[in-house]
């Protein structure tokens, strides 16, 4: 089987930028106009956030959208 990779958003990513801009998750939600409780669940990988939200929140971090994503690998079905 081929390998295959996709881009996925990374809340690791989210979180890093966040803290490297000194941003508090309340902050970045504040000014991405999304709920605490949304960017905290983007951060932790237990929600996914539309692509309008990760360009907010990349725009407001001085980042490029591409910098919130991850390459994963994609496991072929047997």
């Amino acid at each position: 089987m081929p390998h295959v990779a996709s881009l996925e958003f990374s809340g690791a990513k989210l979180r890093a930028a966040r803290k490297q801009a000194g941003l508090s998750v309340a902050e970045l939600a504040d000014l991405a106009c999304r709920g605490v409780d949304s960017v905290y669940h983007y951060e932790q990988g237990a929600q996914r956030p539309s692509v309008n939200a990760v360009k907010a929140m990349a725009r407001i971090l001085g980042l490029d959208y591409a910098d919130l994503l991850s390459i994963e690998d994609v496991k072929p079905d047997a």
